[in-house]
């Protein structure tokens, strides 16, 4: 089933519709969440981990994939000596990921960071809320929202 938001649809109506679906999906989400973690916990349960797992109600069929299987290097130093052969040192740290909070944070001094790091505003922007708009124009003090930057046609 695919679902598409008409093209035609104004910027604000489109704004307003995803306000519309955000709520919608805040007032779901939850129990959707809830019942899919109990029916996993059920047919693990109850299903050999390599073979797709079924549930039936009165109205749905419901089906969960095999376990996802999962690797782990159970001997760090050897695979990272076996990597280190086959490609050496300074490939292999290009390979690395150094985990910034465990090994830079807590290791390394403050005053080394700006040798080793660097810091932008490249990360995606996160949804914080999503208010009636109404609420906005009532609301006591200045408003925090930009305005609506100007179409094509407007602009001219």
């Amino acid at each position: 089933m695919k679902i598409t938001t008409p093209a035609k649809l104004s910027r604000e109506d489109k704004i307003d519709r995803f306000g519309d679906l955000d709520r919608a999906l805040a007032l779901i989400q939850p129990e959707h969440t809830a019942l899919k973690e109990e029916l996993r916990s059920w047919l693990d349960a109850e299903t050999p981990a390599a073979e797709l797992a079924t549930a039936r109600g009165k109205r749905w069929f419901v089906l969960f994939s095999p376990r996802k299987e999962q690797r782990t290097v159970t001997n760090k130093v050897k695979a990272f000596k076996l990597a280190q052969k086959t490609i050496g040192l300074n490939a292999l740290i290009e390979l690395l990921t150094i985990p910034l909070a465990e090994v830079v944070d807590k290791l390394i001094p403050k005053s080394e960071h700006g040798a080793i790091l660097t810091k932008d505003r490249s990360g995606t922007r996160e949804l914080r809320d999503v208010i009636p708009a109404l609420a906005l124009d009532q609301a006591a003090g200045p408003v925090l929202v930009p305005p609506t930057p100007p179409t094509a046609d407007k602009a001219a």
